[in-house]
């Protein structure tokens, strides 16, 4: 679990996919035993493309963390908070999705890589209990009478009682709330700094809410008109993602390389 933890950090702070793919142990017994030596090969096959693709060097500009940063200690700080962190399981879940939007392919994939990555991590942090914000928005004690009141007005409503119990079936869904208000709600819990990810004074919340309209619109149509407004979309997500990961890990954001995320959009950098 530990080298684990390691790898999955220094993949996220290099961008590129890394993964011990195999493992080799020997046992020899002591001099009185009769056994003796056992062997040990372990095999964690995922394709991760270095069979096929060469090796490139690595700019300081590709990188989230200044590198003076990682030389002073923080690696051994940000691994720290990862291990010990309560959002843990959400970040170690997200990992996977944000990371493919580096690796090699089509900008659809990629795309559909940070959509991903971003519902992974709302999905990850917002709570389990459902007296918190995020996953309702009346208290289920003061709904459940007005809910109870809607039924009665459908059913007296609706003619049909087949289509009222459809309509009827959708009212809980009206206690939750949509998943830009829990974005909203969570990116103020956690102090994330979007204002970096839009042009300066352009209100952030219209920004998301005019992303995950374009999103629908990929993901349930297949519509992608616009594709240089669907670039500034995955470049801001994207951005998002790894910023919220950072500030979850308590990185200063002193030690944030914002050029690697200006070269992708236009950040805006203090």
């Amino acid at each position: 679990s530990g080298l684990n933890d390691t790898l999955w950090l220094l993949s996220f702070l290099s961008r590129r996919r890394i993964a011990v793919y195999r493992a080799w142990s020997m046992f020899q017994s002591g001099e009185k035993s009769t056994e003796g030596y056992r062997e040990a090969n372990v095999f964690f096959d995922e394709w991760l493309g270095y069979q096929y693709e060469g090796k490139s060097k690595q700019s300081w500009i590709e990188v989230p963390i200044r590198l003076n940063a990682l030389k002073e200690g923080l690696f051994e700080k940000l691994l720290t908070s990862f291990e010990n962190s309560p959002f843990k399981t959400a970040i170690r879940r997200t990992l996977p999705y944000v990371l493919m939007t580096h690796e090699r392919g089509y900008f659809e994939a990629h795309l559909g890589g940070a959509y991903a990555a971003l519902e992974t991590l709302v999905a990850g942090l917002t709570s389990e209990d459902a007296s918190q914000p995020t996953n309702q928005i009346l208290k289920r004690d003061v709904y459940r009478p007005l809910a109870d009141e809607l039924e009665k007005v459908i059913r007296e409503k609706v003619g049909d009682q087949d289509v009222a119990q459809k309509i009827v079936n959708k009212l809980g869904d009206l206690n939750r709330p949509s998943f830009l208000d829990r974005l909203l709600a969570l990116i103020e819990i956690h102090k994330v700094n979007v204002s970096r990810l839009f042009p300066e004074g352009a209100d952030f919340k219209v920004g998301f809410r005019d992303i995950l309209r374009r999103r629908n619109l990929y993901i349930h149509q297949g519509k992608l008109d616009d594709y240089h407004q669907y670039l500034l979309d995955f470049a801001r997500i994207q951005g998002l993602v790894e910023l919220w990961i950072l500030r979850l890990l308590d990185c200063p954001e002193v030690a944030i390389n914002f050029v690697a995320f200006s070269e992708r959009a236009p950040i805006t950098r203090s």
